[in-house]
């Protein structure tokens, strides 16, 4: 890893055990990159945006 890059590896998340909202994601964005999520209502792409806001 670069520095100024973000990496998820193998993340989940879900508010409940049998309701899942990420199931295994894998990213790497490098610095000064630009990305897009795309998917359906309450798919995650908020989500992820949260948890990649963390770091």
């Amino acid at each position: 890893m670069k520095t100024g890059e973000i990496e998820l590896g193998d993340v989940w998340f879900g508010y409940e055990e049998e309701r899942v909202m990420l199931k295994e994601v894998w990213l790497r964005v490098g610095k000064g990159e630009w990305i897009g999520f795309v998917g359906g209502r309450g798919g995650g792409k908020r989500r992820v945006r949260r948890v990649m806001e963390g770091f």
